[in-house]
């Protein structure tokens, strides 16, 4: 992983960070770390929300893909960060059009 690929993955990582605590207000986000994918060679980050007395690890790629997460994590989280992933998508792929 080159530094310019790292720096990217970095700053998906934060504006994907900013959508997710702005957009999803039934769950806390305790924590983030950010982890070295060796197989991939790209940063991903972890992120532990938190509801009641439950905690859920959820492990994302700089491109909003479920890398990890536990069978008991709440589905309705789950489909709350697809749907963020895919708004950026969608996002990304409206601004690239404008541009043409």
């Amino acid at each position: 992983m080159t530094a310019t690929e790292q720096k990217n993955y970095e700053e998906l990582h934060s504006i994907m960070t900013y959508m997710v605590e702005r957009e999803i207000s039934n769950y806390v986000l305790e924590e983030t770390e950010d982890l070295y994918d060796e197989d991939n060679d790209m940063v991903l980050r972890a992120y532990l929300w938190s509801r009641g007395e439950k905690e859920h690890w959820i492990v994302l790629s700089p491109f909003g893909q479920i890398r990890m997460t536990y069978k008991d994590t709440p589905k309705n989280l789950i489909v709350q960060l697809h749907n963020i992933a895919v708004e950026m998508i969608m996002d990304a792929v409206h601004t690239e059009t404008e541009g043409c």
